[in-house]
């Protein structure tokens, strides 16, 4: 039996019109209908939202209709490969902006380091860190892995303290000075402060979402 011969037989047994039972699934009758005829494939929410009004498992819906099944893996593959690409231009474009920072620091002739702190640190790399970490923190598929790149944006800033002020300091005076560590704890600060912003407002989507669901079947 195919998903849209079951909606009919469920519809016709709870004796609904095409009309309500459209009307409760929040669609047009029109779709209900190219659903129910095989004209049209339901997306993954239409069919959940079958589900709920009929109370049935979503397996029991769509195990007997391969086409809708390869449908569904078909779309949720092309939803994971968007998921990648947007994760590696958002790296990469971090990356970028990064080097420019760096490399803007020696074209200006190694600046002053007060101005370079102001502008390069606090605006541009903190501006930065916290857009890119609050990304993913937003990013549930992520998990607790997500917690260690406060690791890597920590390094991202020792990296451009030591590859400017504390280089220019060394090509100026020739005294080598051991590494500051203390620039790792701006990178660490803000990125964390920034996955759990991102945490925090994921989880309160998801909840709206589910009052929002539960008032639109109470309706």
């Amino acid at each position: 039996m195919t998903v849209g011969e079951r909606i009919k037989k469920l519809r016709t047994e709870q004796h609904m019109t095409q009309e309500e039972c459209a009307d409760k699934l929040g669609v047009s009758r029109q779709s209900l209908s190219g659903w129910e005829n095989g004209r049209i494939i339901p997306e993954f929410r239409s069919i959940i939202a079958v589900c709920d009004l009929f109370h049935v498992s979503f397996d029991e819906m769509v195990r007997e209709d391969e086409t809708v099944v390869a449908h569904l893996i078909e779309n949720g593959d092309i939803v994971e490969n968007g998921k990648r690409i947007i994760r590696r231009i958002s790296f990469f474009a971090y990356l970028t902006i990064w080097a420019i920072v760096i490399a803007v620091f020696w074209i200006a002739g190694g600046g002053n380091d007060i101005v370079y702190a102001t502008v390069a640190y606090d605006v541009i790399l903190g501006t930065l860190t916290a857009v890119e970490s609050f990304l993913i923190g937003c990013d549930r598929e992520m998990g607790k892995k997500k917690w260690f790149l406060t690791l890597f944006y920590g390094a991202m800033y020792f990296l451009a303290g030591s590859l400017t002020m504390d280089l220019a300091d060394y090509l100026i005076s020739g005294d080598l000075h051991l590494p500051d560590f203390v620039y790792v704890l701006p990178g660490l600060m803000i990125s964390l402060a920034g996955i759990s912003a991102g945490e925090i407002w994921s989880l309160i989507r998801k909840r709206t979402g589910r009052k929002r669901q539960k008032k639109e079947e109470n309706h």
